[in-house]
C-alpha cells in the first residue's frame, strides 16, 4: 500500500460480545492478525461494536473504535449501520458474516463461512432460511470480493450461483486459548471431577451431531467404566434428538458445562484424553484445530471442509456412524502409540493456520481494491 491517499476502511466487529464463539471469535483473530503485521499511516480502521470488542483493537494509531449497540442479524442494522458509517470517509466496508446492509452504497468484503441454514433447513424457520439465501446472494453479488474460508465454502457458494472469480480463500487462524493458572485449573478438575474424559467443544446444534457422542459414551463405558463425556458449548434447546439421547444416558456419564471461558477452555483440553468432532458439516472447524494446539489428539468427521483443514493430523471417520467411531476411539484409548502420532501431527498441523498470515492475505485484497 504504497500511496499516501488515506485508505479508510469499516470492520463490523458486532459478534465479538462477552461469550463470543463462530464469526465473533473470528472476528478476535482478524484483529489479533493486524496487531502483529505492520501497516502503512495511509491505511486507517473504523472497527465497530459493542463496548467489550474494544479490549481487542489493536494498539496502533491507525485504528479507531467506533460503539454501536445495534445488534447483528436484525432489520434495523440495514438502515442503521449505513447510517453509523455517513460522512466518515469510508473506502471499503468489510462485513465478516453474510448480513451486508441492504443500504450500504459504497464498496463491500463479505465473509461468508458456510451455508448451513441451507444445507440442514430443519434448524431455521421458513423466514430464516429465505433471508439467509437472499442476503448470501445478493450480498455476494453486491460485494467487490467474497472471502471464504475453506475450498469447500468456496466450492459451495459457486453451486449457489456466485461467480468464482469474485471468491478469494483465505483461512482462518488459530490462537490457543490462554492456560489457566496451575491452581484455577486444580480447582476446575476437582469441582467438576475430570478425570479420563473425552471432550466436544462448540455449539450443541443439529449440523453437530453431538447426539452421536451421547450414544458412543454409552458403549465406551461397557470397556472403559471410568470414562465420561464432558460437553462445553451452548444447547439448541430445539435439538431434540440429544435430549433424547441424554434421556436414555446415566447422567454421571455426560457432563454438560454450557459456556466456558477461554482459560476454563484451556484446561479442558489439556486434561482430556481424545477431542471428538462429528460435525456433519463445517465451513472451517476451528475448535479441532484448538484441540491440536494442546496436544490433544483429535477425532472428527471425515465430510465438508474438516479433511481440508485437518488433513491427515486427525482420525477422521464417516459422520453419523456408530460403529465405525466405536472402533476407532476404542483402537485409540487402547493405542498409546496412535494417539502420540496424532499429537505430534496436530502439534505441527495448527502451525499452518495462524491469524498473522490471514490479516497479511486480506491486506492484499484491500490493496487490489484500492
Amino acid at each position: 500500500m504504497s500511496s499516501e491517499r488515506e485508505f479508510h476502511i469499516a470492520l463490523d466487529a458486532r459478534f465479538l460480545r462477552e461469550k463470543y464463539s463462530g464469526i465473533g471469535a473470528h472476528i478476535k483473530g482478524l484483529l489479533t492478525g493486524f496487531s502483529k503485521v505492520e501497516l502503512p499511516s495511509s491505511l486507517k480502521f473504523t472497527i465497530f461494536g459493542p463496548p467489550f470488542a474494544q479490549r481487542f483493537l489493536p494498539k496502533k494509531e491507525n485504528f479507531q473504535f467506533l460503539e454501536c449497540s445495534t445488534p447483528p442479524l436484525r432489520l434495523k442494522e440495514h438502515w442503521e449501520i449505513p447510517r453509523l458509517l455517513r460522512d466518515r470517509n469510508i473506502f471499503l466496508f468489510h462485513v465478516p458474516h453474510f448480513n451486508a446492509p441492504f443500504f450500504w452504497r459504497g464498496k463491500l468484503i463479505v465473509t461468508i463461512h458456510d451455508l448451513t441454514p441451507l444445507r440442514f433447513p430443519q434448524q431455521y424457520s421458513p423466514a430464516a432460511r429465505a433471508y439467509f439465501q437472499i442476503m448470501v446472494r445478493r450480498a455476494s453479488r453486491r460485494a467487490e470480493a467474497v472471502f471464504a474460508v475453506s475450498r469447500f465454502t468456496a466450492q459451495s457458494l459457486i453451486e449457489m450461483g456466485i461467480p468464482g472469480e469474485k471468491i478469494r480463500v483465505i483461512y482462518n487462524g488459530v490462537e490457543p486459548p490462554p492456560e489457566a493458572p496451575p491452581e484455577r485449573e486444580r480447582t476446575f478438575l476437582e469441582k467438576y471431577n475430570l478425570r479420563d474424559y473425552l471432550l466436544y467443544c462448540g455449539n450443541v446444534r443439529f449440523h453437530k451431531d453431538v447426539a452421536l457422542l451421547v450414544r458412543l459414551i454409552r458403549e465406551l463405558q461397557k470397556s472403559f467404566p471410568s470414562l465420561k463425556l464432558v460437553i462445553a458449548g451452548a444447547v439448541d434447546p430445539d435439538y431434540q434428538e440429544f435430549q433424547l439421547e441424554l434421556s436414555k444416558t446415566d447422567p454421571e456419564l455426560v457432563l454438560l458445562l454450557g459456556y466456558v471461558s477461554p482459560e476454563e477452555l484451556s484446561i479442558l483440553y489439556k486434561n482430556a484424553l481424545l477431542f471428538l468432532f462429528p460435525s456433519l458439516s463445517e465451513g472451517f472447524g476451528l475448535p479441532p484445530l484448538e484441540a491440536m494446539s494442546y496436544g490433544l489428539p483429535v477425532v472428527a468427521s471425515n465430510c465438508t471442509s474438516l479433511p481440508e483443514v485437518l488433513g491427515d493430523a486427525a482420525l477422521l471417520l464417516p459422520p453419523d456412524n456408530l460403529d465405525a467411531w466405536g472402533e476407532g476411539v476404542k483402537s485409540l484409548l487402547l493405542n498409546s502409540s496412535s494417539r502420540q502420532t496424532l499429537k505430534e501431527k496436530g502439534l505441527q498441523r495448527w502451525k499452518m493456520f495462524s491469524w498473522e498470515n490471514t490479516a497479511r492475505s486480506i491486506l492484499k485484497e484491500y490493496e487490489r481494491l484500492k
